[in-house]
């Protein structure tokens, strides 16, 4: 299973709100990897247009965390 970052993730981004405030945010990319092939992960990554920040959304548990 191969590791990598992709504008064209196989599970559409869903559109995030920022937890700051309340802006839409924009999606830059997402980063496809997991433990093996038959536990995939997608993590994508969003931008505040506001400058609260980026953000990492993880699908699996539909958790939202700021990484900047």
């Amino acid at each position: 299973m191969g590791r990598y970052s992709t504008t064209t993730p196989p599970r559409n981004p869903p559109d995030i709100v920022c937890p700051a405030c309340d802006g839409q945010m924009m999606y830059q990319r997402s980063y496809i990897g997991g433990v093996n092939q038959h536990s995939p992960e997608q993590w994508d990554y969003y931008e505040c247009p506001s400058g609260c920040g980026q953000f990492q959304y993880r699908q699996r548990t539909r958790m939202l965390r700021q990484v900047s």
